[in-house]
């Protein structure tokens, strides 16, 4: 199953498959965890926003995302902090 993992920088093509991996991953750890019950869960246009200011600051943040025959199945972010 994984020789066919491809792992690549995420773009506005994987939009929807983006919001809906966090989407689902919000409410199952809402779901588990006392402490995310007190957050509001976001909406999909919440979240392609977030998506669409994540894309347009690559300086920033970069996704990536992996995907088997042509369907992402799972992302990852890297978010630049400074520290001193």
């Amino acid at each position: 199953m994984l020789d066919n993992l491809l792992i690549r920088e995420c773009n506005a093509k994987d939009e929807s498959a983006f919001i809906k991996l966090n989407l689902t991953f919000m409410q199952e750890v809402m779901a588990e965890n006392p402490y995310w019950t007190s957050l509001k869960m976001p909406t999909e246009e919440e979240m392609r926003n977030v998506f669409k200011e994540a894309l347009s600051m690559p300086e920033h943040i970069q996704i990536f995302v992996g995907e088997i025959d042509g369907e992402v199945i799972g992302y990852a972010n890297t978010l630049m902090v400074y520290s001193i």
